[in-house]
């Protein structure tokens, strides 16, 4: 029975853990989105004046572009997460 609570004990300590980290992810993906947003539409908007070439569909590129970012800001918070254990 004590085997059994503590096991029990450990599965809700790491819910809550992955609880707390979504929830960091999501936070940081609020709080970092405008920013994001700002600089891949002026790196477009440069590209766009120094080349003269239009970009079509560029609400699609602006939205993958800003997913690559996220995705990478949480691949760097997961490494630094399991380098803390």
């Amino acid at each position: 029975m004590i085997l059994n609570f503590s096991m029990s004990y450990q599965e809700i300590i790491s819910a809550s853990e992955d609880s707390n980290s979504f929830n960091y992810i999501i936070e940081n993906h609020n709080k970092n989105i405008p920013v994001l947003s700002k600089d891949v539409i002026s790196k477009l908007a440069d590209d766009v004046i120094k080349n003269h070439n239009p970009i079509y569909d560029s609400r699609e590129i602006i939205k993958d572009e800003i997913q690559k970012k996220l995705e990478k800001q949480e691949e760097y918070y997961q490494l630094k997460k399991w380098h803390n254990y």
